[in-house]
C-alpha cells in the first residue's frame, strides 16, 4: 500500500498539507454521510408512517442538493473560491444537523434537508466532490491522478463503512431498538454526532492554503503559484496513462502503464461533443442508484426481514469496506484495460447483484447480494474521475465536474419517489429489479460510446 501512494506525491517525496487536508475532510464529511443515512428513511417512516411521504422527502432532499450544488460549483472559482465553497457547504452540513437533532417537526426538516447538506444515500452530495478532486488534480502530474483518485475514493469508503457499523453497533449497546421512544432519541443523537462532524469539516476547509484556489487564482507572496500551475496546465496536455511500452526504468510507477493516450484533439472534441451524452449516461446510472441507496436499502431490509439497527449497520459496514478494499486495485485495473473498459467490467456485475437483490427469502442471502453488489459497485469512480478530469482543462474543472456531479444529483432525486410508490403497493422489490436494469444499461451504453477513447 505504502509502495503505491508514494507515487503519487509531490516534488519533495511528500503529499502537501492540503492534500491531506482534503482526505481528512471526505473522511470526515463520509463519517457524517454514513451514519445518517443508515438510520434517515427508518427515521422519517417512523415520524411519517408513509411510505410515499418518505419517497418524496428524501426527493426534495436531493434536488435542494442539486441546486446547492449547481450553484456553488458554478460560483467556487469566479466569485467564492474554491476553500470557501468548502466552507460554506461545511456550514450548512452543520446547520442541518441541529435542526435534525432538535426537533421532530417534518415541515422544519425539509427545510433543513432541502437548504442543508443531508446525504440519503450515503454518498457524496453537496458541492464538496467536484471543489476536492479540482483541487486535488493540480497538486500532482496527469499520470499520478488515477492513484491518488482512488486514495480518495477509498477514504470515504472507509468512512462510511466505520460509520454505518458504530451507528449500528451502538444502538445494540445502548437498547435502543426495544423500545420506540429510546429508538427516536437515538436517531436524534445521530443527528448531534452529524453537526459535530459538520464543525470539524469546517475546520479543515478553515486550515486549506491558497494553493488550493484555481491556477490564475492561487498565489503565494503576490503571484501565481508555478509548480501548481505547471501540474494543471502544462501536464493537460500529456498522455492521461503512458503507454505499456513506455515503463519507467525503476519498473514501480505503476500509473504509468498504459491503455493509451488522449492528444489536445480528442479533449477538445470530448468537451464539446460528447459530454451531453456522457452526461446522459451517468444519470441513467444514478435514477438507478438513487432508487436502491443505502438508506433505501436498510429500510428494505428492515420492511421484508424485521431486521434491527444493529443487523442493518453490520451489513452496510461489510458492504462498505469490501468497496473500499476492491477500489485499492481499480487503478492498477486502469492502467492494463483503460479507463472506460475497467468502469464497465467492474460495474456490470454490480449492476446484476442489485436486480437480483430481492429474489432471496432469507435475510443472509440477501446481504450476500448487498455485500456482492459493494465489491465492485465503486471501483469505477477512480478511473471515472480521472476519465472526466484527463479532458477538462484545469481553470473550467470545477464548473465541469460540478455540472457533471450536479447532472447526477438530478437524476438520482427522483428514485426515492419511484421506490416509495413501488413500496406504498407493496411491490418495494420491484424497484431493485428497475434498479438493476438502469445502471446494467448505463454500463452497456458506456462501453458501446466511449470504449475508444482510451
Amino acid at each position: 500500500m505504502d509502495e503505491v501512494a508514494t507515487h503519487d506525491r509531490d516534488d519533495d517525496g511528500r503529499w502537501s498539507l492540503d492534500v491531506w487536508l482534503v482526505l481528512a475532510a471526505r473522511f470526515v464529511r463520509m463519517l457524517a454521510f454514513g451514519s445518517s443515512s443508515l438510520i434517515l428513511a427508518l427515521y422519517l417512516f417512523s415520524l411519517t408512517h408513509s411510505p410515499v411521504e418518505v419517497g418524496r422527502f428524501l426527493t426534495l432532499t436531493l434536488l435542494g442538493d442539486f441546486i446547492l450544488s449547481l450553484v456553488l460549483t458554478f460560483v467556487a472559482e469566479s466569485v467564492l473560491g474554491r476553500r470557501n465553497t468548502l466552507r460554506l457547504g461545511a456550514a450548512s452540513m452543520l446547520l442541518a444537523g441541529i435542526v435534525f437533532a432538535t426537533t421532530t417537526d417534518t415541515r422544519l426538516l425539509l427545510i433543513a434537508a432541502v437548504f442543508g447538506v443531508i446525504s440519503p444515500a450515503g454518498s457524496e452530495i453537496g458541492p464538496f466532490r467536484a471543489v476536492e478532486e479540482s483541487i486535488l488534480a493540480q497538486m500532482v502530474p496527469k499520470q499520478h491522478r488515477p492513484t491518488l483518485f482512488g486514495w480518495y475514493v477509498v477514504t470515504g469508503s472507509v468512512a462510511a463503512s466505520l460509520a454505518t457499523w458504530l451507528t449500528g453497533w451502538i444502538s445494540n449497546r445502548l437498547g435502543a431498538d426495544r423500545d420506540h421512544q429510546e429508538l427516536m432519541t437515538y436517531y436524534r443523537g445521530v443527528f448531534v454526532v452529524y453537526a459535530a462532524l459538520g464543525s470539524v469539516k469546517l475546520l479543515l476547509s478553515l486550515l486549506l492554503s491558497s494553493e488550493c484556489e484555481a491556477p490564475t487564482q492561487s498565489r503565494s507572496g503576490g503571484h501565481v503559484s508555478q509548480t501548481r500551475t505547471q501540474f494543471s496546465t502544462q501536464s493537460e496536455r500529456a498522455p492521461l496513462l503512458e503507454t505499456a511500452s513506455n515503463e519507467p526504468a525503476n519498473g514501480t510507477d505503476e500509473t504509468s502503464q498504459a491503455a493509451s493516450t488522449i492528444d489536445a484533439s480528442q479533449e477538445d472534441a470530448f468537451g464539446w461533443s460528447r459530454l451531453g451524452g456522457l452526461c446522459l449516461l451517468f444519470a441513467i446510472d444514478s435514477l438507478g442508484s438513487g432508487m436502491a441507496s443505502q438508506t433505501l436499502t436498510s429500510w428494505f431490509l428492515a420492511l421484508k426481514f424485521h431486521a434491527d439497527l444493529s443487523s442493518l449497520g453490520t451489513i452496510t459496514s461489510a458492504a462498505l469496506m469490501v468497496a473500499s478494499i476492491s477500489n485499492l486495485f481499480s487503478a492498477r485495473l486502469a492502467n492494463r484495460l483503460g479507463l472506460v473498459v475497467t468502469m464497465v467490467l467492474t460495474h456490470l456485475p454490480s449492476s446484476i447483484a442489485l436486480t437480483l437483490t430481492p429474489v432471496p427469502s432469507t435475510l443472509a442471502w440477501t446481504a450476500a447480494l448487498v455485500v456482492g453488489r459493494a465489491a465492485t459497485a465503486s471501483m469505477d469512480q477512480a478511473p471515472r474521475s480521472a476519465f472526466l478530469s484527463a479532458f477538462v482543462p484545469a481553470d473550467r474543472r470545477t464548473r465541469v465536474l460540478g455540472l457533471v456531479n450536479t447532472i447526477k444529483t438530478l437524476a438520482q432525486s427522483g428514485g426515492p419517489t419511484l421506490t416509495g410508490w413501488f413500496a406504498d403497493r407493496g411491490h418495494m422489490g420491484w424497484a431493485f429489479h428497475l434498479a438493476g436494469a438502469l445502471k446494467a444499461g448505463y454500463d452497456l451504453g458506456l462501453l458501446a460510446a466511449f470504449s475508444r477513447v482510451t
